[in-house]
């Protein structure tokens, strides 16, 4: 058992959170440890944290930041991710069937499908990619269009 000075000095070396874009709180019970290891090592790979903390602890850790909406969600057995690449972590969360429990993204809670959408995503430049995928389309059909036009033709 931690005494109360060790609690102290878990909560408050957790700061590195307030330098994140985001945190998610996901639910690890039922997650054998071979897989949880597998989970923490891929996040520490993208250069994001995955902590498991007691609940109440989190909760001390977390009062007067961005992250005190969490509160109310932290029951049972959580854990916490925290970095700045979340496309990546959230796609790897669905790739291994991990329950989201909340995510806050910028100061900002992410509902349901946003949560779902973004972890299509898959990564700060699949985003990228999407993007200018979109844009060229529609560049490629206004061009189009001018073409047909000082052709003298009409678009229909």
């Amino acid at each position: 058992m931690k005494t109360r000075a060790q609690k102290h000095q878990i909560v408050s070396n957790f700061t590195d959170i307030q330098s994140s874009d985001f945190a998610i709180i996901i639910e690890y019970k039922g997650i054998n440890v071979k897989t949880f290891e597998s989970l923490r090592r891929k996040i520490h790979q993208i250069q994001c944290h995955c902590q498991v903390m007691k609940n109440t602890l989190l909760k001390l850790a977390i009062n007067n930041t961005d992250y005190v909406e969490f509160s109310p969600m932290l029951k049972g057995q959580n854990a916490i991710i925290h970095g700045k690449e979340i496309f990546t972590v959230l796609k790897l969360l669905a790739e291994m069937k991990i329950k989201v429990i909340a995510v806050i993204l910028e100061k900002h809670m992410l509902n349901n499908t946003q949560i779902n959408d973004f972890s299509k995503i898959g990564s700060v430049n699949g985003l990228y990619h999407k993007m200018q995928s979109c844009l060229l389309s529609s560049i490629h059909k206004i061009t189009s269009i001018i073409k047909h036009n000082i052709i003298g033709g009409t678009n229909e």
